[in-house]
């Protein structure tokens, strides 16, 4: 039976069920996301602690948190699935379903999972700079959104090291990202495209850096 799982997500399944979980709401998946992306957070940190342990890669990183939520193996299989139909299902409408699903391997040909380490860096800093990620997916909200100071700082921290003229660049794309482009210290950014546009130009980055080596 053949469902089109991606290869990363077969991984942690022990066998494909007959019928798909139904997909969450946009507002609970975020939720999970949201959840998800903390914690993975935190256990690298507490992983890096460890010498010569790898950090999970994000579809096991799944598997584990809904296990240690139900403590269940079939329901933890269940609820990854799930995540991943809901996923599937909204990642045109959610701009953070969107680069979860390519920071986590379940859309092949899109995948950005090499960055995945940048990706958790990432979300620390959302952490750090707007104090509770959990206020993006109290199930209230169909749009995770930061205020655009914030998303400017995030930005700051995460490339201030890059050249002037490159980082203009970066800012004026996230300039192009606020709802408000003509009160900006008003304005909102979706959490999960700015997570997008960081993740990209990380890669770009890296790209540029291998291209030149060789």
């Amino acid at each position: 039976f053949n469902i089109g799982l991606p290869p990363a997500l077969q991984k942690v399944l022990s066998a494909l069920p007959m019928n798909l979980p139904k997909a969450h709401s946009i507002s609970d998946m975020h939720r999970i996301i949201c959840q998800i992306c903390l914690r993975k957070v935190l256990a690298d940190r507490e992983d890096d602690k460890v010498e010569n342990l790898q950090r999970l890669k994000m579809p096991e990183f799944c598997f584990s948190f809904f296990m240690d939520t139900f403590n269940d193996k079939a329901k933890a299989e269940r609820n990854t699935l799930a995540l991943w139909t809901s996923v599937l299902a909204h990642r045109h409408e959610s701009s953070l379903a969107r680069i979860f699903a390519r920071i986590s391997e379940f859309l092949p040909g899109s995948d950005l999972s090499e960055a995945l380490n940048y990706f958790v860096d990432c979300w620390s800093q959302v952490y750090a700079v707007t104090g509770n990620l959990f206020e993006f997916g109290d199930g209230t909200v169909d749009r995770p959104r930061i205020m655009y100071p914030q998303a400017e700082t995030i930005l700051q921290l995460l490339f201030g090291s890059l050249d002037e003229a490159d980082y203009k660049k970066l800012l004026e794309r996230l300039r192009m990202l606020s709802s408000n482009r003509s009160m900006l210290h008003f304005s909102e950014v979706e959490l999960g495209e700015l997570l997008e546009l960081c993740v990209v130009e990380f890669k770009r980055k890296k790209d540029v850096t291998i291209s030149n080596i060789r």
